[in-house]
């Protein structure tokens, strides 16, 4: 199956400000990586005509903002049937918005069997001291 790669009006909802033309070679890389893979946009799968920002900045310059919809998920469009929503809101510690993406996972077909947790890494030297630095980093942050 052929997906019809990013239109030029797609991109304009995309960005506000700054240089149109600056995500070109990105924009390629990631839809021919759609298109072999087989992923959607999901926010902008349910979102055609909208324009909605996960990055603000200010240009030095000229000190106008600059939007862009650099975030996203691309997810399989197998799985698009289990995802109930998908919105951009704003996330206090950064200069990035989240994305929300609940899955409905009751309506995922499983079959029997069990989980098992593998504890192998929690006792690995290396594992234990990056997360302690991750944690210790992180409090510090905030």
């Amino acid at each position: 199956m052929e997906i019809e790669p990013q239109r030029d009006w797609q991109l304009t909802l995309d960005k506000l400000g700054g240089d149109p033309n600056s995500r070109q070679a990105t924009t390629y890389f990631l839809s021919t990586f759609n298109e072999r893979y087989d992923l959607c946009d999901i926010w902008r799968e349910g979102h055609k005509d909208e324009r909605n920002y996960t990055w603000t900045g200010r240009m030095t310059s000229n000190h106008l903002f600059i939007r862009t919809r650099i975030d996203f998920f691309l997810t399989s469009r197998a799985l698009n049937q289990f995802i109930t929503a998908v919105d951009i809101k704003p996330y206090g510690h950064s200069d990035h918005d989240c994305i929300t993406l609940p899955i409905d996972f009751d309506k995922v077909h499983r079959g029997p069997g069990y989980w098992h947790f593998n504890n192998d890494s929690l006792t690995d030297v290396v594992f234990q001291t990056e997360i302690e630095q991750f944690w210790t980093g992180w409090q510090e942050k905030f």
